[in-house]
């Protein structure tokens, strides 16, 4: 038998806790910690899912009105042709969802207006924003058209 002296901590404090029953079940808390992360990790990662998915929204939403507004300035200066719209929307927003709509004012309207529209579920990753947002984005810019 070895005596008391000679036990290390590590025995002594295991030896001390390992009390038999339920009562020493109850007491045990080791793997408590291992609890809580099981518990919290799907809170963090449903935020990281997220913010990445509203990254994603506002990224793309805001390239659309950033074609929207070069577009429309370049037909309002006559740099471009309506007719041409559709393509140099396409070559701009070649990163981001195929499936957008483009709409352009008549040649003869006094004012050039450029609308680019999608789906919230065309532009987001993981879709969890669909049932919080309207169904679309869009972005419409309207510009006076100078004199040529």
């Amino acid at each position: 038998m070895i005596h008391e002296c000679y036990r290390s901590e590590a025995e002594l404090y295991r030896n001390d806790r390992a009390a038999p029953g339920i009562s020493g079940f109850l007491r045990d808390e080791t793997g408590a910690a291992s609890i809580e992360f099981v518990l919290w990790v799907p809170v963090f990662a449903f935020l990281l899912v997220a913010v990445i998915d509203a990254t994603v929204l506002y990224l793309q939403h805001t390239e659309m009105w950033n074609v929207s507004r070069d577009v429309a300035r370049r037909v309002a200066i006559g740099d471009m042709a309506e007719s041409d719209v559709v393509q140099v929307v396409q070559n701009e927003m070649y990163l981001y969802s195929k499936a957008y709509t483009v709409a352009t004012s008549q040649p003869t309207d006094p004012d050039v207006q450029i609308a680019i529209q999608t789906t919230v579920a065309e532009a987001s990753v993981f879709g969890i924003f669909q049932a919080v947002m309207d169904e679309k984005l869009t972005a419409v810019v309207t510009m006076r058209r100078e004199p040529i």
